[in-house]
């Protein structure tokens, strides 16, 4: 890691310290979940080059997720921690994410955050999920998909 890239992390930490020591909340919730969001702050995960990645529009078979979107939903729900999909906040989780051609999620991005923990549910629940690949001309090839969680009152919905 080079110098800037040490003095920008500590930079961050410093923020997130004197955040949550300045407004008193070292243990609230709040300070937990900037803890939470920090700690899964890298941009993509699990990164992966590919010559070609296909819009999921230009493939004859996109790809699909194993067991499909309502199976998806219940594992986002499984996967919530205690008190992690909160009630006073409602709104959609954009994940870009590409499918790759043995079917494995790969370059997931969280494109619009709602709040850390959410966040961190679903970006969990996509790293731990299966596809079927998307083909074109027959064979499999790497897919970008972009996935849309609503979250509305504690409940997941497409």
């Amino acid at each position: 890691m080079s110098f800037s890239g040490c003095r920008a992390t500590g930079i961050v930490f410093l923020v997130g310290l004197l955040l949550a020591l300045g407004t008193g909340c070292a243990g609230s919730e709040e300070a937990q979940a900037f803890q939470a969001m920090m700690e899964s702050r890298p941009t993509m995960v699990n990164p992966t080059n590919y010559a070609t990645v296909y819009p999921e529009d230009q493939v004859e078979v996109p790809p699909e997720i194993d067991g499909g979107m309502d199976r998806f939903y219940e594992r986002v729900l499984e996967n919530e921690p205690p008190r992690g999909l909160r009630q006073d906040k409602s709104g959609s989780i954009v994940v870009l994410l590409v499918v790759s051609p043995e079917g494995e999620p790969t370059n997931v991005l969280i494109e619009k955050s709602l709040y850390p923990v959410a966040d961190e549910v679903v970006r969990s629940t996509v790293l731990n999920s299966s596809f079927t690949p998307g083909r074109h001309n027959g064979e499999p090839v790497p897919v970008a998909l972009r996935l849309s969680v609503q979250i509305t009152n504690m409940r997941i919905s497409m």
